[in-house]
């Protein structure tokens, strides 16, 4: 198969509900650490589940939507859109999870030329913010 021109390598979380967790005003204005912790309901125990499926479902959907780019897949692109667009709420300023619901919206739309005007950007930023949260999981 072809590269695609938006192929990054990058990062899926299934829980799509998660924006109704930090999806409010107050969260948004928190700095990304104390974010993750009030989605986490102030738990450290909770907050490192969320860091550690954060790190690990964040680069497979990035892939998926990759991948159903390539395969002009719009329903699949979708969702992973969707889904990275709520994990993006945990931690990531309101312009980042945007960029995901840019790229939903298209999909959703069928039209796969507008969602990857976004991605370059969305991928980038993804990337950079499991970097960031990676630096919550203990070196052992």
């Amino acid at each position: 198969a072809q590269s695609s021109p938006v192929a990054e390598t990058l990062p899926r979380f299934d829980d799509a509900s998660v924006s109704d967790k930090v999806d409010n005003e107050e969260a948004s204005k928190l700095p990304w650490q104390e974010k993750l912790l009030a989605a986490s309901g102030g738990d450290q125990s909770t907050m490192q589940a969320l860091v550690e499926a954060f790190v690990m479902e964040v680069p497979q959907l990035c892939d998926a939507m990759q991948t159903a780019v390539q395969s002009s897949d719009a329903k699949s692109l979708r969702r992973a859109a969707h889904t990275l667009k709520s994990c993006l709420k945990y931690v990531a300023p309101a312009e980042d999870s945007e960029l995901a619901r840019e790229v939903e919206v298209a999909a959703h739309a069928g039209d796969i030329m507008a969602a990857t005007r976004a991605m370059p950007e969305l991928l980038k930023r993804a990337g950079l913010w499991v970097e960031t949260v990676k630096s919550l999981i203990p070196n052992d």
